[in-house]
């Protein structure tokens, strides 16, 4: 589903109202904003919220990249961990590629670590040859995440 003009504080807030508003049982996506755990952020990442039992980071793979798309990096650091292929996961860094015109992004590399904060034993996930685009779901990290990579472009 495509947005207008989206900033990231205000899709902070719309995801944030919707989950508030979710009824206890529905399989709605969690969002919160936890200010007491953003460890990553003394390595210049920006901390957007929790979603799925995992503090979300961001920042510029490519400062000021231009372009229809922009690259950006996401972290994410789970409170438990998570089994991948027999590797206990607690970080994730994975590089995303935003089409701030068309409202989507893919996944272009994921690496894994053993340990909070990208710390650890890395598994990098093999690169895909042509990742497929997705859209950004209204109520999903994915719309926290595209509004972040587009801030400074009005999605369309």
């Amino acid at each position: 589903m495509k947005t207008s003009s989206l900033t990231l504080a205000a899709a902070l807030g719309a995801l944030i109202a919707v989950t508030a508003a979710a009824a206890p049982q529905a399989a709605t996506m969690r969002l919160v904003v936890d200010p007491e755990r953003k460890s990553l952020e003394k390595s210049g990442w920006t901390y957007i919220g929790m979603a799925d039992g995992a503090l979300v980071y961001m920042r510029d793979a490519v400062p000021g990249s231009s372009g229809p798309a922009r690259r950006v990096l996401t972290a994410y650091e789970r409170l438990t961990p998570q089994d991948r292929e027999g590797f206990a996961v607690r970080s994730v860094q994975s590089l995303g590629e935003f089409d701030c015109q068309n409202g989507r992004s893919r996944v272009l590399h994921e690496t894994f670590y053993s340990q909070a904060s990208l710390k650890g034993d890395k598994l990098a996930a093999p690169d895909t040859a042509e990742p497929e685009w997705n859209e950004a779901i209204e109520g999903s990290v994915g719309i926290l995440r595209i509004a972040f990579a587009c801030r400074e472009r009005p999605i369309a």
